[in-house]
């Protein structure tokens, strides 16, 4: 099966995003279970547990992830910010504008 130009590029665009959100998602539920048990157990192995090397890598892969998505939003919204705005040079070129 073809896929039209048009979701290529998009996918093409957007692949990064898909890995910082499925990143972000994995962490997230991963750290409660391996790290911070909800148990009398888990409040006795946090402190040891904090600085196992498997926890510290899923804490840098939520916080990680976490800020590449914030910043995914803050493009969207310079991009959108930017479609909405009148084009300087587009103005200048109209034959309704003065010099």
């Amino acid at each position: 099966m073809k896929l039209p130009p048009t979701l290529i590029i998009i996918w093409k665009a957007s692949n990064i995003y898909v890995f910082w959100i499925g990143m972000h998602f994995i962490t997230a539920n991963m750290y409660p279970y391996f790290c911070a048990d909800i148990s009398l157990y888990g409040v006795v192995t946090s402190p040891f547990l904090v600085m196992a090397p498997h926890c510290k890598a899923l804490l840098w892969g939520q916080q990680t992830s976490t800020m590449a998505i914030e910043n995914m939003w803050f493009v969207l919204g310079t991009w959108l910010c930017s479609q909405m705005l009148p084009n300087p040079e587009i103005i200048a070129q109209s034959p309704t504008s003065r010099s």
